[in-house]
C-alpha cells in the first residue's frame, strides 16, 4: 500500500475547498471549510454560518436531529491555507473557552454573554443554549474549535476542562 503524501494531499484539499467556495460560497473558503467539516464530522445538517463581528466567539451553530446527543454543536474556526504551518495562537483557545464557560455556567453568565453578540445572532445562540440539556457530560462534546494550524495540546486540555476523551 503506498504511504499518504501530505505534500500532495494538502495541495488537493485546498483545490476542493476552493471549487467548493467558488460553488456555494462565493468564493469565501473559509465558509468552504466549515461547510466540509460539517459534511465530514456529521454528514448532511443544516448550520448557520455566523461568523463576523460581534459574533461572541462563535463561527457555526451546527443544527443535529432530535435524537442526537448533543442536539447543537457551536464551533469556532481558525482557517489558513498554510495548513499546519503554524501553532493556534494561545488566544484562540481563551476566547473559545469564555463561550464554553457562558453556555455551562448558564443564568447570568449566559445573559452577560448574549448581551455582548451582535443582535441578529442572539436567537441562534438562544435557540442553540436551549436545545443543550443541562447534563455537562453531553453538553461538552457540543463545542468545537477546529482549525488548519497546529494545535496546542497543553491548551487543548485546559479548554476541555480536563475531559478525557
Amino acid at each position: 500500500m503506498d504511504e499518504i503524501r501530505p505534500e500532495l494531499l494538502v495541495p488537493e484539499f485546498l483545490d476542493g475547498l476552493k471549487e467548493r467556495a467558488e460553488k456555494s460560497f462565493k468564493g469565501h473558503s473559509h465558509q468552504a471549510f466549515i461547510d466540509w467539516y460539517v459534511e465530514a464530522e456529521f454528514g448532511q445538517y443544516k448550520w448557520d454560518f455566523t461568523d463576523g463581528p460581534g459574533d461572541g466567539g462563535i463561527d457555526a451553530v451546527i443544527w443535529r436531529k432530535s435524537e442526537d446527543k448533543p442536539r447543537v454543536i457551536i464551533v469556532q474556526y481558525k482557517f489558513t491555507e498554510k495548513i499546519g504551518g503554524q501553532k493556534l495562537a494561545k488566544s484562540a483557545y481563551q476566547d473559545f473557552k469564555r463561550v464554553v464557560e457562558a453556555f455551562h455556567q448558564r443564568g447570568e453568565a449566559f445573559d452577560e454573554f448574549l448581551d455582548k453578540v451582535a443582535p441578529a445572532l442572539r436567537t441562534i445562540y438562544l435557540r442553540a443554549f436551549k436545545l443543550l440539556d443541562g447534563n455537562w457530560l453531553t453538553e461538552k462534546k457540543a463545542f468545537r474549535l477546529i482549525t488548519t494550524s497546529k494545535r496546542r495540546l497543553a491548551q487543548s486540555a485546559t479548554l476541555r476542562f480536563g475531559a478525557r476523551r
